[in-house]
């Protein structure tokens, strides 16, 4: 089947994680993800000279594009909040309410902060785990507890779940609606559509130049597709391993759970 461009009803939503600081080794496991302080200011440049608008998840549309940040590090409120204001920019900020004020974590005062400067603060989930792995029960129960911990230390409305690793199945789509979650985001690299509930999301590497992004903007279809390609060869045996791991550890080996769904959101 021949690759194709977005169409043009289409929108990426740019996923980060860390922005680290000259001399600033980033979490083991996590260095892949991570941009240097400068990468990501060339990204921002970057992100000026498109002519796509940079919009919140809730108002996005075609000819728009979402920034996203997942896991909550103190990089968030010391490098990426000010350059995303000295831009013009929002961005939505998924966090774990567990993991606020641990060390390299936000503190619930820093979260708070991004939220009065105009930035989204949505759900990543109480902890960093698969929720795919979780009973029918405690799937509901963190869903919900995550939520109203953010809503309470915010006053906002959380509309949106980033599931942990980007895993996702069927069950975890409807619990997070049953939740009262708008949508549920995954890290599929696709672009999105608007008023998708699955919304897919482009990883951003520490590889990810300017250059690449400019690509991926311009709707190239090789930008395009390769990392979609890459999720397949990567997370979906890393996919495989976790939910192995999960089992034994719960003692459930062997028992029937559902499979991820289906990338969704294909070009």
């Amino acid at each position: 089947m021949a690759l194709m461009r977005p169409s043009a009803h289409q929108f990426p939503v740019l996923l980060y994680h860390g922005i680290a600081a000259p001399g600033v080794v980033p979490p083991a496991g996590e260095r892949k993800f991570w941009l240097s302080v400068s990468q990501w200011r060339q990204h921002l440049a970057t992100i000026l000279r498109q002519p796509r608008r940079v919009a919140s998840l809730a108002a996005a549309a075609s000819h728009s594009l979402v920034i996203a940040f997942d896991d909550g590090h103190a990089s968030d409120y010391e490098y990426a909040l000010p350059a995303l204001l000295e831009a013009g920019f929002s961005a939505e900020f998924f966090i774990n309410p567990s993991t606020i004020g641990q060390p390299g974590n936000m503190t619930w005062p820093q979260v708070r902060a991004l939220a009065q400067a105009g930035m989204s603060i949505e759900s990543h989930g109480w902890a960093h785990e698969d929720h795919t792995c979780l009973s029918d029960f405690d799937l509901l129960a963190r869903l919900i507890r995550a939520k109203f911990t953010i809503e309470h230390h915010t006053q906002r409305e959380v509309a949106y779940f980033a599931a942990p690793y980007g895993f996702t199945d069927r069950r975890l789509e409807r619990e997070a609606l049953r939740a009262g979650y708008k949508g549920v985001c995954t890290s599929s690299n696709r672009w999105a559509r608007p008023n998708q509930s699955v919304i897919p999301r482009v990883a951003m590497h520490a590889h990810t130049t300017a250059a690449d992004l400019a690509a991926l903007l311009s709707g190239s279809v090789r930008a395009v597709h390769v990392p979609v390609l890459r999720h397949c060869l990567v997370s979906i045996p890393g996919h495989a391993w976790f939910r192995l791991q999960a089992l034994r550890a719960s003692g459930k080996r062997g028992e029937t759970t559902p499979g991820p769904t289906p990338i969704k959101g294909a070009a």
